[in-house]
């Protein structure tokens, strides 16, 4: 009995997983791909002022994609 209620639940999970994966990326996703489009358009569209040798943008940047 317990055995039947277990596989039931974990069936259960997997089927709602996989829903709430496919969701995300057919939503999700191209949400991101569209904001991160946005933010280098924003940042090439800032002039990078120097001051003391130092530029006000961060060492360190994430590549795009």
């Amino acid at each position: 009995m317990f055995r039947r209620i277990f596989l039931t639940g974990l069936l259960a999970g997997a089927i709602a997983g996989l829903f709430a994966a496919g969701v995300q990326q057919l939503k999700l996703v191209p949400l991101i791909a569209a904001a991160e489009v946005y933010e280098t358009a924003a940042a090439a569209a800032q002039p990078v002022h120097q001051h003391d040798g130092k530029s006000d943008t961060a060492e360190w940047e994430p590549s795009p994609g």
